[in-house]
This record gives C-alpha cells, structure tokens and sequence, in this order.
C-alpha cells in the first residue's frame, strides 16, 4: 500500500472518494486570511498591553546623588529617587525596593513634603533616599508600583525594563528588612 493509497483511504473515511484538494487561488486565499486574523489578534493584544501599561509608564523616576564626606575623609554618597505620577489617575501603592549584600530587601515608602506615603496623587511628586554609598553605584534597585487597577509591575530603575510577571511575583514575595505596611 502507498502512501497515496493511505490518504485516499483516509479521505474515504471521511466520506470523499478522494481528497480535492482546490486550486492555488483557493489556497492563497485561505493562508490570507488566516493570516490577517492572527495579524487582528496580535493588533487587538498589543493595544490591551499598551493601554494597560499607561499607569505604569506615566509613573516617571530619575536619580539623583548627593555626595557628601564621610568620617574616613571618603565621599559617601546618598541616592536620592524622584518620582512624578504623571498620569491622571491615583496610584495607590509605590515603593521601592533596594537589595543589600545578603540579598535581602528593604522597602522604603516615597515620602511628600516629608511624610511617607503609600502612593502618589495624580501630578504629585515624591522622593526616597538611599543612604550611604561608598561609590556612586547604586544595587539592584527596582519599583514596585500597583496601578489604579490593581495590577502589579515591577521595574527596574538601572535600566528602566519591567520585569515579566514570573520575576515580579518573585520580587513581591522576597522577605525584606521592613516588610511593606
């Protein structure tokens, strides 16, 4: 038995005498829109992410060190985190979390006017201090910050990559030095 012979039968099972398999324009046709729904899907997809991470994105940081010396006559420096939530929606929970050399965490609330806050305001700045580095290089540093919707993301402030949502949820679950109120 061939292999023709196979697919007939197989055709037969299916209640044709033989498979028709259509002419080139029939083929071309069908592969076109296939692809032009799997192209709409991709679309609708990337707009719901976009739209999703407009909070997030709106939420603008940028470092700033303040140097000063320390007792050993060595520059000590302090990382100072601005923020600005640019968006028109309340964020209701901001912080940041900075690791230590035993890779442990700390959480440390943004502060207004001088009062830690949980999260910011539309147009409301803040700040956090990082005190007490030797050189200006700052560990890993990320944000975590929950949307309006409550959706959690996580980013990096080194580079400014979110990170997915299996490393995130790693990060939320990390013990830190003071856990988040």
């Amino acid at each position: 038995m061939s292999w023709a012979d196979l697919w007939n039968n197989w055709a037969k099972m299916w209640g044709y005498e033989v498979w028709e398999w259509g002419n080139v324009a029939d083929w071309i046709a069908a592969l076109g829109t296939t692809g032009a729904f799997i192209f709409g899907f991709y679309l609708l997809n990337h707009q719901r992410e976009t739209a999703e991470r407009a909070q997030a994105d709106g939420f603008v940081t940028w470092f700033a060190w303040e140097a000063k010396k320390g007792a050993d006559d060595k520059y000590v420096y302090d990382a100072v985190i601005q923020a600005q939530n640019a968006t028109d929606y309340h964020i209701p929970m901001v912080w940041v979390l900075n690791e230590y050399a035993d890779k442990s965490f700390k959480r440390k609330r943004f502060a207004v006017g001088g009062k830690d806050v949980n999260g910011l305001a539309p147009r409301e700045e803040g700040s956090v201090r990082l005190a007490g580095y030797s050189d200006a290089e700052l560990p890993l540093t990320l944000i975590e910050i929950r949307d309006a919707s409550g959706r959690l993301w996580v980013r990096n402030l080194q580079t400014g990559a979110y990170l997915n949502s299996k490393e995130a949820e790693r990060y939320a679950k990390k013990k830190s030095i003071y856990p988040a109120v």
